[in-house]
């Protein structure tokens, strides 16, 4: 299996990365807005491809690159059209996404090295993955927070600042899973919810989703389910012998800032995917 591969057209190797420390250069990142996705990756990390001498998709010279994950090196990098289906993704600056036809991406290739404890999905290419629980009403989130105390010694956690932008996506995902807003939710609002928190544990955005079709008009909703805990809180529910309440009847989580210590129940809690 092998992961999607970048190209970028009119861009030699020497533009896409930098001299001094191997990173992908902040410009082009935030050109083709795949900052998200291979910002902290270097060179070393990845795999590349020139082609200047030998036109890739679309007939233009340029850079082919792809990352190795878990340092397993892809079989195939290079234009290859009879090998690897290329898509142009974005128009203006042109990019296009490859993946290989007879090893196209698993979780474990699009996977990112720290995972995010969560439920397991299973997306459209039959394979699980595991979607993080960004909010919950019973353990408030499995997203890394902070530890320290406050000025008179008190113990505090807050969640770190790169992940508030999803607690907060998560609080509006709550009135449309639970309170029925699906019906007035446009797909394309869906998708970008879903892969928001998919994206957490993986390298999968809107280039990567145009491509691999993973979310589709069903599969999104057992997707912000398991963002938002249900898995866990069906089990919870389950376990209250003679309690007739309802998931959907949950109190909904705190709108405030995840800084608090939450008491977790004593249901033990969802084990990370083993992919």
């Amino acid at each position: 299996m092998a992961a999607p591969l970048y190209f970028f057209p009119q861009r030699p190797i020497a533009k896409v990365f930098r001299s001094n420390d191997g990173r992908f250069q902040k410009n082009l990142l935030k050109e083709y807005e795949l900052g998200e996705i291979l910002g902290d990756l270097k060179r070393s990390q990845c795999a590349c491809c020139d082609q200047s001498t030998a036109p890739g998709p679309g007939g233009h010279s340029g850079a082919i690159v792809t990352y190795n994950p878990g340092g397993v090196v892809a079989k195939r990098v290079g234009h290859y059209p009879k090998f690897i289906r290329w898509t142009k993704v974005r128009a203006e600056p042109e990019l296009w996404l490859g993946i290989d036809r007879e090893y196209p991406p698993t979780p474990e290739e699009l996977a990112r090295p720290k995972q995010v404890p969560g439920h397991p999905v299973e997306l459209t290419d039959g394979n699980t993955y595991q979607v993080p629980v960004i909010r919950s009403p019973a353990r408030q989130t499995q997203l890394p927070r902070g530890m320290g105390y406050d000025a008179n010694g008190a113990f505090t956690m807050s969640i770190r600042p790169e992940y508030e932008p999803l607690w907060d996506r998560a609080g509006e995902c709550w009135d449309i899973f639970y309170k029925d807003g699906s019906k007035s939710t446009p797909f394309a609002e869906l998708l970008a919810h879903s892969l928001a928190f998919l994206g957490v544990n993986y390298r999968i955005g809107r280039y990567e989703q145009s491509v691999l079709q993973l979310v589709d008009t069903i599969n999104w909703e057992p997707l912000l389910a398991a963002a938002l805990d249900v898995p866990f809180m069906d089990d919870l529910f389950a376990a209250k012998e003679g309690d007739d309440a309802n998931p959907s009847e949950a109190d909904e989580p705190s709108s405030s800032a995840p800084g608090e210590p939450a008491e977790t129940p004593a249901t033990a809690p969802a084990e990370p995917n083993s992919t």
